[in-house]
């Protein structure tokens, strides 16, 4: 019996230790992204699934300060359909949301799995049969199903590589989105014809079903999505099939690829077309609204049980401040203004090279701006004059000619002055106590260098 017990203890501990060194020698790409879905999984009304373009495009806590909406984005970079599907039956074993919107992107393809992708998604999920399930469905080699049910056996060798991100690693602060802080603008794609159409029956649309139809019989809503970029023809005839799905189950469906939601000019970070955090601030406030508007979804935001998520808000509001701020690139500086939620003070001198520059400042500069038009740039853009712009929370205000040097002293002499010469100068202001969170200045060299 002493025997037994010491070897019963004795597996115990060593059970114990691997798994805390499967722990520790995982890559943390999983654990930042998904680990505060397991954490405070009850509190989730809204599942947003899907690809990397959802990743990038849907910003869970803008949608909790503009409409009190508890959601989390459980997208996967690369994901088919298949994975998607698996991901939402994992996730509603500890979740009970009221709503998922599903991302169609991909309704084409016939394979199940983004390769090594798939452990960012995947790692993050305890050990259950569900998992299991999962893994035996997507992967068909012993050798696959064993990486991704006991990952030690790939990341056992990462000793070399750990760092003190390992040992404390950190919660992300976005609800499992990614906020891109990179203007370039993709290649456009013709539209296809409007009476052009096709008929899909693929891997793709097969797990699309059965996860619209293990929602339905949940009691769970369904909102379907093709998210925004510009798209091959063999996507938009995807998108268009998509409609066909929706109306066979009786769910909604928004295709933003024929909607004018966002300016691909300025709102995609790179070639592939993901947007970004000026595309995803668009695309989150559209969606807010049409879920509010549609869909039955408590506003939690005076509920004191959900204060966490206030505090949650002043992190996330804090990251992007710190994603505007270590920009050194003009044009990515100025599309973050439009979603940092600061004050700010653009003044840019007369013979500023930005008149003469590529029109993507002149856009930048009426993206962050917003509804209100910019008339008074365009003067002086064709005079050659000095300009200030100043964009609050609740006004945006413009200044030309002489009286744009006057109001740039009025606004911006409480920021510290240097020696260096800037033909723009911005500077940020915290609306809630005025003071300065930081101060760029921009030469025409800098212009030239940043193109």
């Amino acid at each position: 019996m002493k025997r037994a017990f010491w070897i019963v203890v004795s597996i115990l501990f060593m059970t114990a230790g691997i798994w805390k060194l499967t722990s520790l020698l995982a890559l943390k790409n999983a654990y930042q992204k998904n680990h505060v879905f397991m954490e405070q999984a009850e509190d989730f009304d809204v599942l947003f699934l899907g690809t990397s373009h959802v990743i990038n495009a849907v910003f869970p806590m803008e949608l909790w300060q503009e409409y009190g909406i508890t959601s989390y984005n459980l997208a996967g970079h690369a994901h088919p359909l298949p994975a998607t599907y698996w991901v939402m039956i994992n996730a509603l074993d500890y979740a009970s949301p009221d709503l998922v919107v599903v991302d169609c992107y991909g309704l084409e393809r016939e394979d199940k799995t983004s390769g090594e992708f798939g452990h960012q998604s995947f790692d993050s999920i305890p050990l259950s049969g569900n998992k299991v399930r999962a893994v035996f469905d997507l992967y068909e080699t012993t050798e696959e199903r064993m990486e991704y049910l006991w990952n030690f056996s790939i990341y056992h060798n990462r000793w070399d590589t750990l760092g003190a991100g390992d040992f404390m690693p950190e919660d992300g602060v976005q609800k499992g989105a990614e906020l891109r802080n990179v203007v370039e603008e993709p290649e456009i794609t013709a539209r296809i014809g409007e009476d052009e159409s096709c008929t899909l029956d693929t891997t793709g649309t097969d797990y699309l079903r059965r996860l619209i139809e293990e929602c339905q019989n949940r009691d769970i809503s369904v909102l379907l999505t093709f998210m925004p970029f510009p798209a091959a023809g063999e996507d938009q005839l995807a998108a268009r099939y998509v409609r066909q799905i929706a109306e066979e189950y009786g769910v909604r469906y928004i295709n933003f690829l024929d909607m004018d939601i966002v300016d691909y000019e300025v709102d995609c970070c790179d070639a592939q077309s993901h947007l970004n955090a000026s595309g995803a601030r668009k695309v989150t406030e559209y969606l807010g609204k049409y879920i509010r508007e549609t869909y039955h979804i408590a506003d939690h935001r005076e509920e004191e049980a959900y204060g966490r998520w206030q505090e949650d808000y002043e992190a996330w509001r804090s990251y992007k401040v710190r994603q505007t701020t270590g920009l050194e690139s003009l044009q990515n500086y100025l599309m973050m203004l439009s979603v940092c939620d600061m004050d700010c003070y653009i003044y840019i001198e007369g013979d500023s090279g930005i008149w003469r520059s590529d029109d993507i400042y002149v856009k930048l500069l009426e993206n962050l701006a917003g509804e209100t038009e910019l008339i008074k740039m365009q003067a002086a853009m064709q005079n050659g004059g000095a300009y200030l712009l100043v964009v609050k929370q609740d006004a945006v205000t413009e200044y030309a000619g002489e009286e744009a040097v006057v109001w740039k002293e009025a606004y911006m002499a409480k920021a510290e002055e240097t020696d260096s010469v800037s033909d723009v100068e911005i500077v940020v202001m915290n609306p809630a106590d005025g003071s300065t969170v930081d101060r760029k200045r921009f030469a025409d060299r800098m212009l030239i260098d940043t193109q």
